[in-house]
């Protein structure tokens, strides 16, 4: 009897980890704007499911679709990424734009995270421990984000991915604050992002989504 048991428990536990495999812990962050010329908030959610070594980012509006430049003004505020995959065991990394409803595109590349400058400072927010951390995102353009490591895990953005743990709160925009956590929640089979056109890098920098598009044709507001 004693050797039947056995193998039924060896065969019950590779079947829960299989299940396993496939769980993910999705975080949701919340992002608000301000836009001076266009005088107006944007609201969007950005989600991030992570399992192991990959993490999987994407914006609830991949492009800012609802955003166009105005009559008599040069206003774009297109997101230079829609989706963004990365696997941290061996720095493979998948980047998506959508240009237009059904016309994505994605570029495969190797992705090494930026330095951050971790800082001695601590606070606790939204109940967790955290820390603080700065980069330069241009010359004149400083972030400030605070991360915990309560976690147990590694999960960013991809402009955050060179801090430990899990973002919780960012200077970026007005409000970019990690929102809700839902740890082994959903079943995903594959997170690496197969959809739209698998082009070179440098073809999907330089893509131009409809709005931009329209800013050759848009002038100058000269009131």
């Amino acid at each position: 009897m004693k050797h039947l048991f056995v193998p039924f428990v060896l065969l019950w536990v590779q079947v829960l980890c299989a299940q396993n495999e496939t769980r993910v812990n999705v975080l949701e962050y919340e992002i608000r704007r301000w836009e001076s010329l266009s005088q107006q908030y944007f609201d969007n959610t950005l989600t991030i499911y992570h399992r192991g070594s990959e993490v999987y980012a994407f914006l609830e509006d991949m492009q800012d679709i609802n955003v166009v430049p105005r009559p008599r003004y040069r206003v774009l505020l297109p997101w230079k990424w829609g989706a963004f995959y990365y696997d941290a065991s061996d720095g493979d990394a998948v980047w998506v734009r959508v240009l237009a409803p059904g016309d994505t595109i994605r570029a495969e590349l190797t992705f090494e995270p930026e330095e951050w400058e971790l800082l001695p400072d601590t606070a606790t927010i939204s109940g967790f421990f955290c820390r603080k951390a700065r980069r330069h995102f241009n010359p004149r353009f400083v972030v400030e984000a605070w991360y915990t490591e309560d976690l147990g895990f590694h999960a960013m953005p991809k402009e955050y991915l060179g801090l430990p743990g899990v973002l919780v709160q960012s200077s970026q925009y007005d409000v970019f604050r990690l929102r809700s956590v839902q740890l082994r929640a959903r079943e995903v089979p594959d997170l690496r992002p197969a959809c739209g056109k698998l082009v070179k890098l440098r073809r999907l920098l330089s893509a131009k989504s409809e709005a931009e598009k329209l800013m050759n044709v848009i002038p100058w507001h000269n009131e």
